[in-house]
């Protein structure tokens, strides 16, 4: 016998999609102050229909009761309220005073990159005209040079040739780093410096200053540069080579300094350093060969860089101590190379550092410096 269902069981039939939409109408009312004294006296009210005195004078107690603890929460919500609010504005008063430092922080280390420029440029250049098997102590740089100097022939006097291909450096250059070092002395040294913003500030230099300070970073550029195709062309292992590209692999190994001496090197990016070495080899017949190997020894590495990536990002209790921004670092690093890449070796400290503008946007540098900083120093 077909019967017809009741309106009651439909609803057992109806989609799922439907149902959930009907729950999620129909939820549970949030439960308040006000609301839960109206259910404990619409429970009262329902008692005193039954005539049962006891049981409604308990729930006249009860709801008493709930109601002086309800105010006494309510007091309580409204002094945490309080407080939340006063620690607020001490946080939004703290948020101001930080970002007050912060631009403070910012002026400051600007008017010190030109200074700061001064000793790259000294320690760079003495470390670069100086044979590498001689040490560069940390005082009187370019003095320890000038002596060396005495000793070399002038064929192999690199310092010669960068006045030649470079920028001549003549007395009105040392007034100026003299000057500019007196102005800023005593100042701690800024741990990053960033030459592009020093050359939009030289509109606001003396003027008899410009020209000297343009030749001393082309020359600080170009020193950086060499010793970083140096020391990458050091440990590149590629054989196939042509004749000529054999040759100027060699002697741009010649170019590896112990810029450890030095705390290291100013970054260079490699389309900017490929314009110096230009300058420096100054022939235009073989400078194609240059531009060929340094090319080829950074295309060679960049897999072993995106495979230091991945490698750092198995490091958990690395990445947990790291900013946003360096986080970003790492995954843009990782895009290097696919994942589960084989037969990869990551790149080690010193050549992965110098690659970090080659392989970033120079608003992550100082970012990359400190997630290779924290990966080599766990260790």
């Amino acid at each position: 016998m077909n019967r017809r269902p009741s309106q009651a069981n439909f609803s057992k039939f109806e989609p799922p999609t439907k149902k959930r939409r009907l729950h999620h109408r129909d939820k549970t009312p949030q439960i308040t102050k006000e609301t839960l004294l109206k259910a404990l006296s619409n429970v009262e009210d329902e008692v005193r229909s039954l005539k049962h005195h006891g049981l409604s004078e308990r729930l006249k107690d009860l709801r008493g009761q709930v109601k002086v603890v309800l105010e006494k929460h309510k007091d309580e919500i409204k002094r945490l309220h309080a407080e939340i609010n006063d620690l607020r504005e001490q946080v939004d008063l703290l948020i101001v005073k930080n970002n007050d430092l912060i631009d403070e922080n910012e002026k400051l280390m600007n008017k010190l990159h030109i200074a700061q420029a001064t000793w790259l440029w000294e320690g760079h250049v003495a470390r670069f005209v100086v044979d590498n098997s001689k040490e560069i102590y940390e005082f009187g740089r370019f003095k320890q040079m000038s002596l060396y100097l005495h000793s070399v022939k002038a064929k192999d006097n690199l310092w010669i040739k960068i006045k030649r291909n470079i920028a001549q450096w003549k007395r009105k250059h040392w007034n100026m780093v003299n000057t500019v070092r007196r102005e800023r002395n005593g100042i701690a040294h800024p741990p990053f410096i960033d030459l592009d913003l020093i050359d939009a500030k030289l509109t606001k230099m003396f003027p008899d200053y410009r020209e000297p300070m343009l030749n001393m970073l082309d020359i600080l550029k170009t020193t950086a540069s060499l010793m970083k195709f140096g020391r990458l062309a050091k440990f590149y292992q590629r054989k196939r080579l042509g004749g000529r590209e054999k040759i100027v692999l060699e002697y741009i190994r010649s170019w590896d300094r112990r810029f450890e001496d030095i705390d290291g090197l100013q970054l260079v990016e490699h389309e900017d350093g490929k314009r110096y070495l230009a300058k420096y080899v100054n022939d235009p017949e073989t400078i194609d060969h240059y531009f060929q190997v340094v090319d080829l020894i950074k295309n060679g590495n960049r897999t072993g860089m995106g495979k230091l990536a991945w490698e750092l990002d198995k490091r958990h209790y690395i990445c947990t101590r790291m900013t946003r921004e360096e986080h970003e670092v790492v995954n843009k690093l990782k895009s290097l190379v696919p994942k589960g890449t084989r037969n990869v070796i990551p790149l080690q400290r010193d050549i992965a550092m110098l690659h970090i503008p080659d392989f970033l946007p120079k608003r992550f540098w100082k970012h990359g410096i400190k997630v290779l900083e924290k990966y080599f120093s766990a260790d």
